[in-house]
């Protein structure tokens, strides 16, 4: 049976009852307080957003939210529909499916009701009588009627959001694919004219040569992360795991890395007190990951400072750490940060620029590897992000 909850808001946020709750701890003796109080304190910012795109949207799928729950904080899938002035929310464990919630819901009250009508149907034969308190059995059907409509609305939305993700990746897919080509012989045209043209042009027209090369070299960039991102949101994500030492590859991704920080004079270093770590991974997708982190790193850092890249690990998961000491993010962006197309610091410490899918990219690879990845940050002070992944038991 699916674990999750089904609950009833008004228009002010304020929970009216819980309409469904099979959890193992129950989380429904939280009903009559607001949502927000329902929810970690930390992720109040994200709960806004989730009632603001309900609101614009009509409905809301596959919002990740912390609950306080008897044992601590959980993490739920949230689902929300506005109907007229009501919200109906669904809260379901986050590796559950929502369609078998909807199939289960729907199933219990059908058989609950029909059970109903039998026992009335009994006694009004027993008693031969009608004045009978069918009261239970009238809040019953209302409730079977709400998730019946709840289902439809549900469903509905989420065919139509469905098909509008599959077309924007399929037109992306396209476009990006048929765009990479012509984009590469730019670049390389471009600096075949800069090596052997340097003595023979003004500097002007130099100038104008490595314009060109940077854009289209950032362009290239940008294709390449949609065509990345399109292949992963559509779920043709097909991991190639094998045995790798994490130390080692993570100390290789620093050594290249270390390039791209001598030019502003940064300095990379790597914290671990162990020495040999083995753990099934991606390498070409998780070397994705760790590039894109010490290359925002070094993006958003100042010229002479510090990266710091720590590993832990003990029985239940490993911890890789990226730190650095340079802009930083505005406390409201954190919440929108691991969105795509999200540019909240667009420009990095010496005008880099950013597509705004890298960190998109990342996390859905980091949760492809059964992990999580979060981030800390201080405007003005730097960012801490941390990779977790979790040791999965055989």
């Amino acid at each position: 049976m699916s674990s999750g909850f089904v609950l009833l808001c008004d228009k002010n946020l304020f929970i009216q009852k819980f309409l469904f709750d099979n959890l193992s701890r129950s989380v429904s003796a939280q009903q009559s307080i607001y949502f927000n109080e329902f929810c970690d304190p930390n992720e109040q910012d994200k709960v806004n957003l989730f009632f603001d795109f309900i609101n614009e949207n009509g409905a809301a799928l596959n919002w990740e939210i912390n609950v306080a729950v008897n044992e601590g904080l959980k993490t739920f899938q949230f689902y929300g529909v506005k109907l007229d002035d009501d919200y109906i929310i669904i809260g379901l464990d986050k590796d559950d499916n929502i369609y078998r919630l909807y199939d289960e819901l729907l199933k219990l009250n059908n058989e609950n009701a029909n059970y109903i009508r039998t026992v009335v149907k009994e006694k009004i034969l027993q008693q031969n009588s009608s004045s009978i308190d069918l009261s239970a059995f009238e809040g019953l059907s209302k409730l079977n009627n709400e998730l019946a409509d709840l289902h439809r609305v549900l469903a509905k939305k989420n065919v139509e959001l469905k098909k509008l993700v599959e077309l924007k990746n399929q037109f992306l897919g396209i476009a990006s694919h048929d765009l990479r080509n012509p984009l590469s012989a730019i670049s390389s045209y471009t600096e075949f004219l800069l090596t052997e043209t340097k003595n023979n042009i003004t500097e002007e027209q130099y100038s104008f040569l490595q314009y060109i090369k940077s854009s289209s070299e950032f362009m290239l960039s940008l294709v390449n992360d949609l065509l990345n991102y399109t292949k992963l949101e559509s779920g043709e994500l097909d991991l190639n795991l094998e045995i790798t030492d994490l130390i080692e590859f993570i100390k290789e991704n620093i050594e290249r890395n270390k390039i791209l920080a001598k030019k502003k004079n940064i300095t990379l270093t790597f914290n671990s007190e162990l020495t040999s770590l083995l753990r099934d991974l991606d390498k070409t997708r998780f070397e994705q990951v760790i590039n894109n982190l010490i290359g925002n790193a070094v993006k958003f850092s100042y010229p002479s400072s510090t990266i710091n890249v720590y590993l832990y690990s003990d029985f239940n998961q490993t911890r890789i750490v990226v730190e650095d000491f340079g802009k930083g993010i505005e406390e409201k962006q954190l919440t929108s940060i691991f969105l795509p197309f999200n540019k909240s610091t667009s420009k990095g410490t010496e005008g880099e620029a950013s597509t705004g899918l890298g960190l998109a990219i990342t996390k859905k690879i980091v949760e492809s590897h059964t992990g999580t990845i979060t981030v800390e940050s201080t405007l003005g002070k730097g960012s801490k992000f941390t990779i977790s992944l979790f040791n999965v038991s055989e």
